[in-house]
């Protein structure tokens, strides 16, 4: 295997694997780890390691780091938000994944500066989106292959909720109507929506804390989630063809809005193994 970082501009653009000079007026500045494989186990950041010792900042802000995970030089990771600012995109309203597939999500509505679009804030480490619970939403155009031949999928976010609300709030979700694959929130605690129902699970909603979440549908076995590292299973599972594209702060179709904020968002083409998630909620 081997390592190589670039430096991230804050239009999500990169430098030299080597060496680059880049304006970063209005983030920290951001490094952009990889690890590439050509075994079949799954990797981790924990064999990342990215010397940052060189990189200065004016401001004396910490760098980002963001790990992503190739094997034969294709990205495992299907989608990576870091959440740079979107009014530096060409059209205002794009956020762009850190991937490598491209699969670059719009704020709201295809209007700019529309009401639908959630505003830019602080993350765990770098830039994140708060929702408004109301109208704020997020719609990328990867769509998940939800059958029962799926290799399966692993969803992976950073959350800040604003509140415990009662009804369903979706956060990270392709839910269209028929509880297709997703996280969401109802009132004090996370579900899992498993296709066709859903599955509450034990963990609890920390309102204005962080919290790590993640989420995988894993065909033919069942779902696992995890909240900071901390796992449960839940032996069910169903399939659909009629979920939505991946969407975040809301459902598909327009309901079931999330209050609070987002950030760090992935959607990985495989299954984590737990010692990743560690990593990745540790990290």
């Amino acid at each position: 295997w081997s390592v190589y970082a670039v430096p991230v501009d804050e239009h999500g653009l990169n430098g030299s694997t080597s060496s680059a000079t880049m304006l970063m007026d209005d983030h920290r500045p951001s490094i952009q780890a990889f690890l590439n494989t050509t075994t079949n186990e799954n990797v981790s950041s924990s064999s990342l390691f990215v010397d940052a010792s060189e990189i200065i900042d004016l401001d004396n802000d910490t760098v980002a780091i963001y790990p992503n995970y190739l094997k034969d030089g294709i990205p495992i990771t299907l989608l990576s938000y870091q959440f740079l600012p979107a009014r530096y995109s060409t059209d205002g309203q794009t956020v762009y994944d850190l991937s490598g597939n491209n699969y670059h999500a719009r704020l709201g509505d295809p209007v700019t500066n529309d009401f639908r679009e959630p505003t830019y804030a602080e993350g765990i480490i770098g830039g994140a989106y708060s929702f408004d619970g109301s109208n704020d939403y997020m719609i990328t155009p990867l769509n998940i292959d939800q059958s029962s031949s799926s290799k399966g999928v692993t969803f992976e976010v950073w959350v800040k909720p604003a509140s415990t609300s009662s009804d369903w709030h979706q956060v990270l979700t392709t839910d269209s109507g028929s509880w297709n694959w997703g996280i969401a929130r109802h009132s004090s605690k996370w579900y899992v929506l498993r296709g066709g129902s859903y599955w509450e699970t034990p963990y609890y909603v920390d309102v204005n804390e962080w919290q790590h979440l993640v989420a995988e549908f894993i065909p033919g076995t069942g779902v696992r989630f995890y909240k900071n590292g901390v796992g449960s299973v839940h032996g069910a599972i169903d399939y659909s063809t009629n979920d939505g594209n991946v969407t975040l702060g809301r459902r598909t179709d327009g309901y079931y809005y999330f209050d609070g904020v987002i950030a760090e968002a992935r959607v990985y083409d495989y299954i984590v193994t737990p010692d990743q998630i560690k990593t990745n909620y540790n990290g």
